[in-house]
């Protein structure tokens, strides 16, 4: 038989240890599920498709008014929404990159517009 001294620093480990292995055991679910869901991420295997633009003349240049320029941001504006980068998006209006990159940084509005 124990002692009252000898009960109660038991009471507390086993409460103590009952504790360590339920998180232990909550670790180890959440484990699974991780590597349950990593395994599906990996199967899923993304698909190269071709980000290359081909952009007609008539589209391409429509002159440098005001309307034409904030028209042909938009357009890049949605390009780059959809996944072009900013190279191949002057690769395809046979611009320079900075253009396009200038028209990004002022958040594809021309200047020219009344904001």
């Amino acid at each position: 038989m124990h002692t009252l001294e000898q009960i109660n620093p038991i009471h507390v480990l086993t409460a103590r240890v009952n504790g360590l292995e339920a998180a232990t055991r909550k670790l180890e679910s959440e484990k699974q599920e991780l590597h349950r869901k990593m395994a599906m991420v990996m199967a899923i295997k993304p698909i190269k498709e071709s980000k290359e633009l081909k952009i007609t003349d008539a589209v391409r240049y429509e002159g440098n008014s005001a309307t034409s320029v904030d028209k042909r941001y938009r357009i890049w504006q949605v390009l780059y929404e959809n996944g072009y980068t900013v190279s191949s998006i002057s690769r395809a209006w046979n611009v320079d990159r900075k253009l396009v990159q200038y028209a990004h940084n002022n958040g594809w509005r021309s200047k020219y517009i009344k904001k």
